[in-house]
């Protein structure tokens, strides 16, 4: 049973469909960066061979295209799958039925002059027939797709478009029960990870002729599962959905099959070792015969819809938590009548900003033709959004609305503003149904009058809001429009700030495509203006905008949500950010960067504390009192990046045996300047804003951009042991035969450890740097050298006066001396020096810093191959320790 409040709910967003216009829409909804949607309907239309439509951000449904079957521009009929969109804003597709030999196409269309393109025209044995799937586009911008049908074998096939000739291309025809291709008729959209292997399903085909996933990685085809069915083993049966990647493995639903009543499953297999596990075997009661591939929600969710089940057989929409497995009906349909009207969804959700998703039914609605819906799943058990009809009934009058009295206001984010106006007078008016600013449409409060009134609290946003208000009678019939529009300022100065954060990858391949830097100044007003450096893109990215007091990010001059980045042939990114100002100096900055719909990337940033005078929001939010005071701890530090320890994966002539070396310089207003040696001999400098709890972000390319260090120290006092650390900095490097050490390079990178110390120089001559009494005879400090060719225990004691000034005293106990050496410790915190490499009896210079609240130094040396060798032996990289006594 539904509570009243989501009864309520339930009857506010869907879009219904009508047999003159559209009928029976079954593909994925494809977001566009404008804010609205467009999908496909199977028929409908001026000929009823299928629609291309829109769903604008008002809900209101437009069809920009209908197809003509085999003859005139827009050829084709029937399609069954959704829409991908290219670089250049032209979205693609495929229809199963239609064009010269009745056997399908593959089509472009662009939305701004409406033109329909056939671009393929199947033609069954040489070309495949019949598909049921949507594009997806490859790292080149050429889309891939499947048909259910076609090939020597009549099994199905892959195919390639190219996007710019539009030629096809057969990758691979299936061979159904065996054979070196097992598996026929395809009907799920194919999945490409981020190493560029592709991943798709058959509805068919296989051992048990149950269905099989399957992986293409270039020309390697490998059969990964045969689906049992019902059977113990592989259960399931007929997967017709794409895959997706949550949570480091693959995600599927199968139609039929499992453990309860043949209702169909949800499945997971790894990607590295292909182990394969049932997750779920829907009940009917629950849903029943899952057609489309899950999506996202808020982790660990993954959202789904199934064709068939829930209270009335008519299908559900549901949520999984992918840690438990646990399933929860957000909605059962109801078909032609209730609030949840729809019926036997085939598609998957598309998710809009913020919390809302959009889906599909192919049935169900006022004329059973089938309907467009909105679900927020973090609304109790899910709701869905307001009812408007393509083709409703007579509609009253408009509903008028009074302007705001205050168009500014100062304090906490989220202040709301009452809006409100008058009803005609009709005693049939049911709802009026505001809209502001291309959100949901939400219903007001109606007051008895006389005059009727109606009444709506609203969170406007900076600058020029826009309402749109329609009035619903109880026979369905909608108002025209009313819009108005009104400007708005709302002063927050609890966001005031730097922010900085790290963009982290969420797929496989390698880490620095999509590793990379956000940084953004924000003001009182929500005004933004900031840099995103991303390894995989050329050149950092600027960004301007302004955060809606909603938190999310809106792009440039027009205000989009999602900011498109370009791609030199290769598919564009979209950035999403969203901002929490509940959540001050911690991860209130969040966002994403997407890849052909699906995460790339994502970022979590943190509010900088401090400027030169103080925190400009303490009077509105407190800082807490456990952080760093840049004006105490103001200063120069010094730190070690500290090499792995060898293995069987990582051996000592792979990866440096050195320590890293930095010093840093924390400066008044909280910033941080970084410059480090790595053990391999190469330079960096970076910089950035102390930000949440003492923590420095920091992304810098080295090694011509193809590489780079990456991750996060934090600042804090540990007693006796760092004032700085960082734990999984990742250091990439990337092959080069002409390199002088380390020609392998670790694209895939190596995690470090960092430690650091405040440092200063001690006053009237008390201690030496290392922070130990000094001594100009006797020892008070041992230096050992390890690998780099060194023997074991190689070394000598030292004797550290006033101000670094170094005695070489012998070699340590039991150890080997070191010939010609000499060290010096600075008064910035640097150690410097050089010996003879006992081996190569070459003149070695020795490179460290001061840790000087351990009392110890560390650093590298590189020893040169010895005069005489190969080209192929090259430098090595040797650990050098300081102990003070």
């Amino acid at each position: 049973m539904k509570s009243a409040a989501t009864a309520l709910l339930l009857a506010l967003l869907a879009v219904e469909t009508s047999a003159q216009t559209i009928d029976a829409p079954n593909g994925e909804l494809l977001r566009l960066p404008d804010g609205t949607f467009v999908g496909t309907s199977n028929s409908g239309g001026t000929d009823n061979y299928g629609t291309i439509f829109r769903l604008s951000a008002q809900t209101e449904i437009t069809v920009l295209a209908s197809f003509t079957n085999d003859v005139g521009l827009a050829k084709g009929a029937n399609p069954r799958a959704g829409l991908v969109r290219d670089a250049a804003g032209i979205l693609w597709g495929t229809t199963e039925q239609g064009g010269a030999n009745s056997l399908g196409t593959v089509f472009k269309f662009s939305p701004g002059n409406r033109k329909l393109t056939t671009v393929v025209e199947f033609d069954g044995a040489t070309r495949g027939s019949h598909p049921a799937t949507a594009l997806v586009r490859d790292a080149a911008g050429d889309f891939l797709g499947t048909t259910r049908q076609g090939g020597t074998a009549d099994f199905g096939t892959i195919f390639k478009v190219n996007k710019t000739t539009g030629a096809l291309t057969t990758l691979i025809e299936f061979s159904g029960v065996a054979g070196n291709f097992k598996g026929s008729g395809p009907r799920g959209a194919l999945f490409i990870d981020g190493a560029g292997v592709i991943w798709g399903t058959t509805s068919a085909g296989g051992a048990g002729d149950l269905g099989t996933v399957f992986k293409l990685d270039g020309s390697t085809f490998t059969t990964v599962v045969e689906f049992t069915g019902t059977q113990p083993g592989v259960l399931g049966t007929a997967p017709e959905a794409a895959l997706i990647l949550s949570g480091g493995k693959l995600w599927g639903t199968t139609a039929r099959g499992g453990s309860a009543n043949d209702a169909g499953t949800v499945f997971t297999i790894d990607p590295a070792t292909l182990a394969f596990a049932s997750v779920v075997s829907f009940a009917g009661a629950n849903g029943a015969n899952p057609r489309a591939p899950l999506t996202p929600g808020t982790a660990p969710a993954l959202l789904g819809t199934t064709e068939n089940g829930g209270a009335d057989d008519l299908g559900t929409v549901f949520s999984l938590d992918r840690t438990t497995g646990a399933i929860t009906t957000l909605a059962s349909f109801s078909g032609t009548a209730g609030n949840a009207r729809g019926a036997h969804p085939r598609a998957g959700l598309t998710a809009d900003t913020g919390t809302l998703f959009f889906g599909s039914a192919t049935q169900g609605g006022r004329e059973d033709t089938g309907l467009v819906y909105s679900l927020d799943p973090t609304s109790g058990t899910g709701s869905f959004g307001g009812v408007i009809d393509s083709n409703p009934a007579p509609g009253p009058k408009p509903a008028t609305v009074k302007p705001p009295d205050k168009t500014q206001t100062t304090g906490p984010a989220g202040s709301q503003i009452a809006l409100g106006g008058n009803l005609p007078d009709d005693p049939n008016i049911s709802e009026v149904l505001v809209s502001i600013n291309d959100g949901p449409f939400i219903a007001a409060t109606i007051l008895p009058g006389p005059p009727a009134q109606w009444s709506l609290g609203v969170f406007p946003e900076n600058g020029t809001n826009v309402i749109v208000i329609k009035t619903l009678n109880q026979d369905g019939g909608v108002s025209p429009p009313t819009t108005f529009s009104f400007e708005f300022t709302t002063v927050r100065p609890e966001i005031i700030g730097t922010y900085a954060g790290l963009v982290l990858p969420s797929a496989a391949g390698p880490p620095l495509k999509f590793s990379g830097l956000l940084t953004l100044n924000v003001l009182a007003t929500g005004r933004f203006t900031g840099k995103l450096v991303v390894g995989g893109l050329p050149a950092a990215i600027t960004l301007k905008g302004t955060f809606a007091n909603s938190g999310i990010a809106r792009f440039g001059k027009k205000g989009t949500p999602t900011l498109t980045i370009p791609r030199n042939k290769q598919s564009p990114l979209s950035l999403e950010l969203a901002l929490d100002p509940t959540l001050p100096f911690t991860g209130a900055l969040a966002g994403t960067i997407s890849e052909n719909s699906a995460t790339a990337a994502t970022i979590g940033a943190a509010q900088g504390l401090y400027t030169a005078k103080k925190n400009p929001a303490a009077p509105f939010l407190p800082v807490p009192a456990t952080l760093l005071n840049p004006l105490a701890d103001k200063g120069s530090y010094t730190g070690v990046f500290r090499a792995l320890a060898p293995t069987p994966s990582f051996p000592p002539d792979k990866f440096p045996q050195g320590d890293g070396i930095a010093t840093l310089k924390i400066a008044a207003n909280g910033s941080v300047k970084l410059v480090a040696k790595l053990a391999d001999g190469v330079s960096i400098s970076t910089g950035g804003p102390l930000v949440g709890a003492d923590t420095l972000p920091f992304f810098v390319l080295a090694y011509g951009k193809r590489g780079a260090l990456t991750g996060e120290l934090q600042f804090r006092d540990v007693p006796g042991q760092t004032d700085a650390d960082g734990a999984a900095v990742l250091w990439i490097r990337p092959a080069d035969p002409k390199a002088k050490n380390y020609r392998d390079g670790w694209v895939d990178g190596l995690t470090v450890d960092f430690e650091g110390s405040k440092f200063f120089l001690p006053k009237g001559g008390a201690l030496t740097p290392l922070g130990n009494a000094p001594s100009a005879v006797a020892k008070n400090a041992a230096l050992t050298l390890d690998a780099g060719g060194i023997p074991p225990t190689a070394g000598n004691e030292l004797a550290v006066g006033v101000g670094g000034k170094t005695l070489v005293l012998g070699a340590i106990t039991g150890g080997t001396a070191l010939q010609k050496l000499g060290v010096t410790l600075s008064a910035s915190g640097g150690v410097s020096g050089a010996f003879i490499h006992p081996v190569t009896t070459l003149p070695t210079p020795l490179v460290g810093v001061v840790l000087q609240k351990q009392k110890t130094a560390a650093g590298y040396f590189l020893a040169a191959p010895a005069k005489g060798s190969p080209p192929a032996v090259t430098q090595t990289s040797g650990r050098l320790e300081i102990i003070g006594q």
